[in-house]
């Protein structure tokens, strides 16, 4: 019996901001980490409205180095898993507004980078 592997599509999130001491002059940084943590919500709640057999998994890579410092760059990795290549396509607009939320929503810029392209269903068999 072969097992099925989803349909997947991989983007590394990157947002850049402006680093700043958090006590001297927090009104000088623009909080990458806080970019994240807006997108990683927007995305918590467009799961609940994904098809069945539709995934979303992520992860925050990089937030910042210490606690009195305004992040000026934050990176997630992201991974959207449907049944089909053709569904997969047609949620990534919802994905990737999600991102830019984070980025709008903070004054940050926004970098999507894919480092393959997305690939299709597959069906593996022993052997």
């Amino acid at each position: 019996m072969g097992t099925t592997s989803r349909a997947s599509r991989y983007v590394e999130v990157t947002y850049t901001g402006r680093a700043a001491h958090a006590a001297v002059a927090p009104h000088e940084g623009v909080d990458a980490a806080d970019a994240c943590v807006v997108a990683q919500i927007a995305l918590g709640l467009l799961r609940q409205h994904l098809p069945d057999g539709t995934r979303l998994h992520g992860i925050v890579t990089e937030g910042g180095a210490r606690s009195n410092i305004v992040p000026g760059r934050a990176r997630m990795s992201r991974q959207l898993r449907s049944d089909t290549l053709a569904e997969l396509e047609e949620l990534w607009p919802r994905v990737r507004a999600c991102c830019e939320a984070g980025a709008l929503a903070t004054g940050c810029e926004l970098t999507l980078t894919e480092p393959t392209p997305p690939t299709p269903t597959c069906v593996r068999t022993p052997g």
